[in-house]
């Protein structure tokens, strides 16, 4: 509690006389700030909150801005990402429709629809599917993983998490058909975030300073 002899450090806590000490304020500090000063036991630690809250008021378009344009690099990284992994899932699929349909067409010409050797030869192309499936997938993932770290990094744990899946070629019958087998989401750390942290930090320097010089008056 501010003690009621010092009407001085009182009127600070009333938002009219901090705003003057704010507008006398060359500018925000949107970069790097240096370490925030300490004060001694006597200044209220509910002044120093208000004085810091204030700060964070005037940087707050600054960091909302950066955060939105981190945001928005994520979501191009992430979505390029899906996009290209999908257009090689489709043409697999694709060329395993066409491959399964040429090695029926020459079992059946051949008369061997019903022997072994017709079943090692199909489970031979499901298996070079499934290896080229699972190549898709562990670049696809690995690429996306690599993305949402980094955007978790700057903008810490509150990140959407978009998923692939991943698939293999399963030999049903006459068939071999694309089988989804598992899926793909990032994990988060919940990191507080780079961009977080500078504007927390950026707000203690500015509120603080601006405080020291409120009491040096």
């Amino acid at each position: 509690m501010i003690p009621s002899s010092n009407a001085y450090i009182r009127s600070l806590t009333e938002p009219y006389n901090r705003a003057q000490w704010f507008n006398s304020v060359a500018g925000p500090l949107p970069q790097d700030p240096s370490k925030p000063m300490q004060f001694s036991g006597n200044i209220p630690q509910e002044l120093i909150s208000a004085f810091e809250e204030d700060a964070r008021k005037i940087n707050e378009d600054y960091f909302t801005q950066e955060k939105s344009l981190e945001q928005a690099k994520l979501n191009n990284t992430t979505e390029q990402t899906a996009k290209s992994y999908q257009n090689t899932v489709d043409s697999l699929n694709q060329g395993l429709r066409s491959d399964t349909q040429t090695l029926n067409a020459k079992e059946a010409s051949s008369g061997t629809w019903a022997s072994g050797a017709r079943a090692e030869r199909a489970n031979s192309l499901a298996s070079q599917y499934t290896n080229k499936y699972k190549s898709a997938y562990d670049n696809s993932s690995s690429a996306l993983n690599s993305g949402l770290r980094s955007g978790e990094e700057q903008l810490g744990g509150g990140i959407d998490t978009p998923s692939i899946n991943q698939y293999s070629a399963n030999l049903s019958g006459n068939d071999i058909t694309p089988t989804q087998i598992g899926q793909s989401r990032y994990n988060p750390f919940g990191g507080v975030g780079k961009i977080n942290s500078r504007q927390n930090s950026s707000a203690q320097t500015l509120g603080r300073s601006t405080l020291q010089r409120a009491l040096n008056y």
